[in-house]
């Protein structure tokens, strides 16, 4: 029989494996295997369709290798060649501001996100709420960063993901905030009448007018 071609490439979360259909075949026989250890296999299943899901059950920031071949018992076809893949880092954990958080200082906003194993950089993207214009789409090493000049009463929403040493992992979920309302600020008024001269019995106060 003739082995299925192999689709792959690299893929987080979630992880899709499709192979196209062999003739005759009733079932696939689908083996992931560690590249650097042949005899260690991390996952040997039979499946009837021409494709799988697995969920992250594989270590991220790890390549494996995978290949399925046809079956229909007692035939056994030809295993497809080893097809190398690479499971990317996952997203980080947004932490500050907070979901929704409202009344944000907009003159300062510092952007924060948990640590993530084996990952030192991360691309971060900051945007308004039904935007499709990034104000921010920066690289940043660490796990923070200092977003200055924001609208106030506006909303924003950011995310990230993570960039491994074999590549990026997917992006995160949207978190939302939205910046205080700017309150309006008086300016204090000068007195300028009476001041310090002898009063009449009818006394006119003056000041100056504010902005």
């Amino acid at each position: 029989q003739v082995a299925p071609t192999v689709t792959a490439g690299v893929w987080n979360g979630e992880i899709p494996f499709k192979w196209r259909s062999s003739k005759s075949a009733n079932t696939y026989h689908v083996v992931i295997s560690d590249p650097l250890y042949a005899n260690i296999t991390v996952l040997d299943t039979m499946v009837s369709d021409t494709s799988m899901l697995v969920k992250r059950t594989l270590k991220p920031n790890k390549n494996y290798n995978w290949r399925v071949r046809p079956e229909r018992s007692p035939v056994l076809g030809d295993w497809t060649r080893d097809t190398l893949f690479t499971v990317g880092p996952p997203a980080p954990f947004l932490t500050l501001p907070l979901e929704d958080q409202v009344s944000v200082s907009p003159v300062e906003v510092k952007i924060a996100w948990n640590q993530v194993e084996e990952v030192r950089k991360f691309r971060i993207q900051l945007r308004q709420l039904d935007s499709t214009n990034n104000i921010v789409n920066s690289e940043v090493q660490g796990h923070s960063l200092i977003v200055a000049g924001l609208a106030y009463g506006t909303t924003y929403e950011w995310r990230g993901r993570s960039i491994g040493k074999n590549g990026a992992g997917d992006w995160g979920n949207w978190r939302r905030f939205s910046t205080a309302i700017q309150t309006l600020l008086l300016g204090v008024p000068d007195a300028l009448s009476p001041a310090g001269e002898v009063l009449p019995t009818n006394v006119e106060f003056k000041w100056t007018a504010v902005k």
